[in-house]
């Protein structure tokens, strides 16, 4: 996410990784500006295969579920911000941060689009994990 050309990127890395070497990488996904002015993209898992689409094998797991990414952009809310009310307000910001992260169990099914006919897991998560494989 902090790469002016991420496509560049990739290929770099897959042009200097020795034959059946691997690589080990995080990404944001759904995620507050940080490190501003150098944060550029966000990937899906779409996105990711889409950029690792000339190596071997690419394993793509979801950093968080969708109601804990919901918890850790609250987080973020209470980190990143300065709100009206003081410390009485943080505390209800990461009281409901904290009790985000704790619903996942409520979530029987997710899909990829709203009328709910394309099956898909972690739909809102903080971001990947990847291992590439050339």
């Amino acid at each position: 996410e902090h790469c002016h050309t991420p496509q560049r990127a990739v290929d770099e890395l897959y042009r200097v990784l020795r034959p059946g070497g691997k690589i080990i990488l995080t990404t944001r996904f759904v995620y507050p500006l940080h490190d501003v002015p150098h944060d550029y993209f966000r990937f899906t898992k779409y996105g990711l295969q889409h950029l690792f689409r000339a190596w071997q094998s690419v394993d793509i797991t979801p950093e968080t579920q969708t109601f804990s990414a919901l918890g850790a952009l609250m987080q973020r809310v209470g980190l990143q911000t300065k709100l009206k009310g003081g410390r009485i307000t943080k505390v209800f910001v990461y009281s409901f941060a904290w009790l985000f992260d704790r619903l996942n169990w409520l979530i029987r099914a997710e899909y990829g689009n709203i009328q709910k006919t394309s099956a898909d897991n972690a739909i809102m998560t903080t971001g990947y994990y990847l291992v590439g494989k050339k």
